[in-house]
């Protein structure tokens, strides 16, 4: 694992408030980059992150995506709060209440998708078909599940145009033996970063807001599965320090009624998952 530095992607700008700070950035970048996590982690690097009170990131563009993460993140990182211009004509508070009803996602049939033959998707093919000894016993059956999961919301009727969301595949959607939702997203290679988590958290928020229907459309137990937190689980063979040191954005993650937060790193020979190593597990805070 590299050193941890106190640097941040090109692009991104950030300016001290009197509330907070602000960042400032290309309205194309949110697509790469994650301006709403790499704030909190410049927040944490400057020691103004205050854990007793209110941390407020003023950000410049967003789309619907980025609008739901930021409804969700004051849960994962207690003391933010988000200002950002709400005018993507989606506001998340309405699409929260909506869900199921104006706003909607597939119901069992998914465009063509697949794997090719990239690192991540090798993995990811062997990952599955040894879903069940992989990483111990956290997930109890092989192959169970759905791969590139399509986790896109849609305004009243499913098509590419009535898409609100950007367009994602989640890379495996099954179950793990405590009966929850479970995401896993993969990293194979290089370092693992904070876009990484947030990509997770974004398919983490999708399957909270539709846990019901999943589970009804594609899982056998209903009824833990729409009781039960969604678990979203970041596996990669190295991790970038500003999401794992000790220093780094993992430290303010806590605890939450949403979703639970699993960093699993891998040790991998021949595509395979030789061992494994669980570096941080909202579970056991």
């Amino acid at each position: 694992m590299k050193t941890y530095k106190k640097v941040y992607p090109d692009g991104l700008k950030f300016a001290q408030t009197q509330s907070g700070i602000k960042v400032e950035y290309p309205a194309t970048i949110i697509k790469k980059r994650s301006p709403d996590i790499w704030a909190i982690k410049y927040l944490l690097d400057k020691g103004l992150y205050n854990f007793r009170g209110e941390n407020v990131i003023t950000l410049g563009k967003t789309d619907t995506t980025m609008a739901l993460r930021l409804h969700f993140l004051p849960k994962i990182f207690p003391g933010t709060a988000f200002m950002f211009k709400n005018d993507i004509g989606f506001p998340p508070e309405d699409i929260v209440c909506d869900i199921g009803k104006r706003y909607k996602t597939y119901e069992g049939e998914f465009p063509k998708r697949g794997t090719k033959k990239y690192p991540e998707s090798v993995l990811e093919t062997n990952i599955w078909n040894n879903l069940n000894t992989c990483f111990g016993k956290e997930f109890p059956r092989a192959g169970y599940g759905i791969r590139q999961f399509p986790a896109n919301i849609f305004d009243v009727h499913i098509s590419g145009k009535t898409r609100i969301t950007r367009k994602f595949w989640i890379d495996i959607l099954t179950v793990n033996a405590s009966n929850q939702l479970s995401v896993l997203e993969l990293k194979a290679g290089g370092n693992a970063s904070l876009d990484l988590l947030a990509q997770a958290i974004d398919y983490g928020v999708f399957c909270h807001l539709f846990k019901k229907h999943i589970a009804k459309c594609w899982f056998d137990d209903t009824d833990d599965l729409s009781r039960n937190k969604v678990a979203i689980y970041c596996v990669a063979e190295n991790f970038h320090p500003a999401l794992i040191d000790e220093r780094g954005i993992k430290s303010l993650i806590r605890p939450n009624d949403i979703m639970d937060i699993i960093f699993i790193q891998v040790e991998v020979k021949t595509n395979k998952v030789e061992s494994y190593k669980v570096l941080f597990d909202t579970r056991r805070l």
